[in-house]
Formats: structure tokens, sequence, C-alpha cells
């Protein structure tokens, strides 16, 4: 499993960097966990280096301010925790909108796609595609900035 800034496509690793997230939050890039569903795998290269729209954070960076910075970067933060309906280690999953690989060509595979969908319509990304609910819950507002991009 990938980790750190390393992990990650240089456009995510520039959003992180001016949040002010280090590389040391970053606990999955692009990946084969057998956790991740396929959801991290590579989608795409640049720059030679595989990378995936999907990525983890710790639990520490899910403070609002970050949060709200991250959707206006068109990253789309869901809160893995208990309190959100996750059974398994609380982190913050992450699916950027609109990567382009090297040759400039957008790429998402199939499920960070769907996850996308998901946050736009309130959702949480996972199986069941219950509502979000937990210690952060972007605002209509946001859902709707990151379908801005998502379109575009």
């Amino acid at each position: 499993m990938a980790r750190g800034y390393e992990s990650l496509h240089p456009q995510q690793r520039r959003v992180l960097d001016q949040i002010g997230i280090p590389s040391s939050q970053v606990t999955q890039g692009w990946g084969y966990a057998r956790a991740s569903a396929g959801y991290h795998e590579p989608e795409g290269s640049f720059g030679g280096k595989p990378f995936s729209s999907c990525f983890d954070l710790s639990i520490a960076a899910a403070q609002r301010e970050t949060l709200n910075r991250l959707v206006q970067a068109a990253v789309c933060p869901f809160v893995r925790t208990e309190a959100s309906g996750w059974r398994g280690s609380e982190h913050v999953h992450c699916v950027t909108v609109g990567l382009r690989d090297g040759r400039g060509k957008v790429t998402i595979l199939p499920g960070p796609r769907s996850q996308v969908k998901d946050f736009i319509a309130g959702r949480n990304g996972l199986v069941g595609h219950a509502p979000l609910r937990g210690p952060w819950v972007p605002s209509l507002e946001q859902r709707q900035k990151i379908r801005q991009h998502y379109e575009a």
C-alpha cells in the first residue's frame, strides 16, 4: 500500500500541501489493499507514476476547516468513523474530481465515480448508499460545487 505524497497525483500533492496536510497524514494513495475493494487501484499514470482519484488521510485531518478546504479544491472527503456508519479504522476517504493522466485525459474508475455521485446526492459512498451523517456533513452548496467540477 502506497503512503505519503509519493503515492499521489501531483495535483493532489499540491492541494494537500496548500491546505497544510503533511505527507505523514496520507495513509493510502494508489494501491491494491484488499480492504479498499479496488477503489484505490491505479487508473492512470502521470510522469511515469501510477495514481488513483482516491486517497485516505489520517483521522487527524478530519477538522471542519480542512474538510471545507478539500471541497473547495474539488475533493470529496468522506469522514469514516463509527458515527458516520463506518466499521473499521477511522480515516478520511477522499475522491478527487477531474484528475488528468499524462496525456491530459480525465480519468476515474467506476467505484470512485459512484462515490462522487453519492457525495453530490448527500450519500456516504458505501455499499448501502445511506445518507451522509457523522461529525461533518457537506452543505448543499458544497455538494453543488462538487457537481460543477464533476460536470466540467
